[in-house]
């Protein structure tokens, strides 16, 4: 089952009430990899990342990257968007490729991220028969934490 959102409206969507967006384009290098092996997270499937930076008179409000995590068979493609202070706002899952496992794409499922920062445990619901989805994206969404945290509060 292929289920594809339009990741330019959804980021058009979070995006539209910026007064400016910048795009920060990250080159995945050996010390965020290293960072993601210590914290025991899945490496990076993708070789850059681009972070989008909504700006309100001068002041980062929302910051959106979209990843890619390993499903079991095949990629899946996700957003996470944050607010100004770091914490998860949203995240949504615009491609999955699986058979099984798309009730991770759910927004009740997805809710449980919202409000969470580095510091919170991200101990997130099970979904039978799709354990390798969920366990996936928890992953992807706290190294997307991690490289936020990397990136933006050095």
């Amino acid at each position: 089952m292929l289920i594809f959102i339009d990741s330019l409206d959804l980021l058009h969507k979070h995006l539209n009430s910026c007064e400016s967006v910048e795009t920060v384009k990250v080159v995945i290098d050996e010390n965020m990899r290293a960072l993601v092996k210590k914290n025991r997270l899945p490496p990076f499937l993708r070789k850059s990342l681009h972070f989008y930076v909504c700006k309100f008179n001068g002041k980062m409000e929302l910051v959106a990257v979209i990843d890619d995590v390993k499903g079991k068979h095949l990629p899946i493609t996700y957003m996470v968007i944050f607010d100004g202070n770091g914490k998860v706002k949203r995240v949504e899952v615009l491609v999955y490729r699986e058979k099984y496992g798309w009730e991770i794409k759910e927004k009740e499922f997805l809710r449980q991220f919202e409000g969470k920062t580095l510091k919170d445990s991200l101990r997130i619901r099970n979904i039978p028969g799709a354990t390798i989805s969920v366990n996936s994206i928890t992953l992807g969404v706290k190294r997307m934490l991690i490289l936020y945290n990397y990136v933006f509060r050095k």
